[in-house]
């Protein structure tokens, strides 16, 4: 993934490079900025779901200009007022010739012809395309940090997946570390809204793309983070702490749940037991309304149907 602004910038394809670099399971991901790009164009907003069935035919119909096409560049999808997901994306080339043929090709396509009017070829990389970026911590050390978010993140909401493999299936037997990791970043903001970088969950995706930006990226910013009374704490580091900071802080709301639970079910059952006055043998009284029953049983059932609102009381307290 590339690097940029909250406008812009996220999954990359492009020079051939990056089958290669997926396929090494502890790679650096790497800064493939469209360093040889001189032309480009912006794609107007479409929806993620039409975007995302288009991907295949649109780079078929790009990249057969001359072997030309230096990237595809999609970013966060932004939610829109209908409700439906909207995605921007840019294509960058090595010619201003094969950036018009790619124009022409985008708006040809049956699939995008109507959602996207011709695109304007403009020359250089786009800023936030064109920014180099620094070495980067391997993958697979960054994929362990975040699957601990991911194992918090579904615990605490009771959603599957707990694990990075459950959540890619049968994919994951075949992607490289660098793959499931943009899987696992994009997976967190959309499922969880939460931002590995800042290491938080927002209330809501338009409380993260406000807060974080819209761009889902592994790489991590070039310049060390001048924390207070921490300078010089690196990206990685940073990142690191603060996602783990967040598991801690789960960690102690699972631990809370859990004593209040048990507080509230002992409660219930003290009340239940000072409900249930044994008479005789097969002669149990709910003093609540003073009706013989068989068992304890039968006891807890009719406080259950019939003085819930005393029950309720026991739990609100």
């Amino acid at each position: 993934q590339e690097e940029g602004d909250g406008g812009g910038g996220g999954a990359a394809t492009g020079d051939g490079e990056a089958p290669a670099a997926a396929e090494q399971s502890v790679a650096r991901l790497e800064a493939r900025c469209a360093g040889g790009a001189r032309f480009g164009f912006r794609v107007d907003p479409v929806p993620s779901a039409v975007l995302g069935a288009s991907l295949p035919p649109l780079l078929c119909a790009m990249a057969g200009q001359a072997g030309e096409l230096q990237g595809l560049h999609v970013a966060t999808p932004v939610p829109a007022r209908d409700g439906s997901l909207l995605c921007r994306a840019w294509a960058t080339f090595a010619s201003e010739a094969a950036a018009h043929a790619g124009a022409t090709a985008l708006k040809k396509l049956p699939q995008l012809a109507e959602l996207v009017t011709t695109p304007v070829v403009e020359g250089g990389v786009p800023t936030q395309l064109g920014q180099p970026l620094p070495p980067q911590p391997p993958a697979a050390e960054a994929l362990v940090v975040l699957g601990r978010a991911l194992r918090a993140l579904s615990q605490r909401y009771k959603l599957p997946p707990a694990s990075l493999d459950e959540l890619l299936g049968e994919e994951s037997a075949r992607l490289g570390d660098a793959e499931k990791l943009h899987a696992l970043l994009l997976y967190l903001r959309r499922v969880f809204c939460f931002d590995a970088h800042t290491g938080c969950a927002y209330a809501s995706p338009i409380e993260l793309m406000n807060s974080a930006g819209e761009l889902c990226v592994a790489l991590l910013p070039e310049e060390q983070e001048q924390i207070k009374g921490r300078e010089g704490l690196s990206p990685f580091a940073a990142l690191t702490e603060r996602c783990a900071a967040h598991v801690h802080y789960l960690d102690k709301l699972e631990a809370l749940d859990g004593e209040v639970a048990a507080a509230l079910r002992r409660d219930v059952d003290d009340f239940f037991e000072s409900n249930c006055v044994r008479e005789d043998e097969g002669k149990y009284r709910c003093p609540l309304s003073g009706k013989l029953f068989r068992g304890p049983s039968f006891v807890r059932k009719h406080i259950e149907n019939k003085h819930a609102g005393r029950l309720l009381d026991v739990r609100l307290k």
